[in-house]
Order: structure tokens, then sequence, then C-alpha cells
């Protein structure tokens, strides 16, 4: 069967047209993937941290070593051993207190400012989440921010 110019130049522009949907699906389909897991992890992130504060507060972890009267007595040593027990070998964490929202103190007791604050030779990428775990058995609420993210 012949096949004249034009019935040729049809069949290149189907092609191509082709080519160019399957490579943009190919491109960006991958990425919509990993932040979908990204999110998903996060997620997963959030309930484990959650679930492990819940556990140290109904086992009397928490009422054990904070301190009711000064939080600056607190262990937080014990708290951060007990903390890190819990999570698996690929995760990290870094901890705050914060009593009536105004006082903080770092993981190892350390009176200053509140926020996340990483090592600077820190390199690679990871996603951070934030689980706020609420302590109420004091006069002063204690919110602890317990920071956690993959190890890549």
């Amino acid at each position: 069967m012949v096949m004249n110019k034009k019935g040729f130049f049809y069949f290149v522009e189907i092609a191509l047209v082709i080519f160019l949907v399957t490579s943009f699906f190919f491109i960006f389909a991958p990425r919509a993937e990993i932040t979908y897991q990204k999110f998903h992890d996060s997620s997963d992130l959030k309930k484990f941290g959650f679930g492990i504060m819940k556990s140290l507060d109904s086992r009397g972890i928490l009422l054990n070593y904070i301190d009711a009267a000064d939080m600056s007595k607190s262990n937080f040593t014990a708290l951060r051993v007990y903390i890190n027990s819990g999570l698996t070998e690929t995760t990290n964490s870094q901890i705050e207190y914060a009593v009536n929202s105004t006082n903080c103190y770092s993981e190892s007791g350390n009176y200053g400012n509140c926020g996340l604050n990483l090592n600077k030779n820190t390199t690679k990428e990871f996603q951070v989440t934030r689980v706020d775990y609420t302590y109420s058995k004091r006069s002063d609420p204690v919110t602890i921010h317990l920071y956690l993210w993959r190890i890549l």
C-alpha cells in the first residue's frame, strides 16, 4: 500500500503526540507518588510520636520525671532516654518542654526559646513532623513538642 505525504505527516504527528504524552506521564507521575509517600510517612510519624507520648503518660513516666513544682528540676535525661527507646533506628528526634507557652526548656534542660534547632551540618533533605502532647498533671500545664524525622 502506498502512503501519500499527507497520510505520512498525519502518522508522524500522532506518533509525536503519543511520545510526548508518554514522556510527560513518566517524568511527572513519580513525583506525585513521592509527595504522597512523604505525606503518608509524616502522618505515620505523627501517630507514632503521639503513641509514644501517650504510653509514657499512661505508665506514669512523665509523672515521675517532670517536677510538679519547678520545671528546671525535672529529669530531662531520663525522659530523653525513654522517648528514644521507643523510636526506630531510622527515626531521629528533638524534644522541647513549653510551660504556659511562654517558658521553654530544651531536651537537655536548658532554658531558652522554643523552636526546632537542628545541627547545621545536616546536608540531607528530610521532612520534620511535630507532635504536641500536653501534660496537665501540674499546676502549670507542660506542652511537650516532639520533633520527629526519618534519617536518610
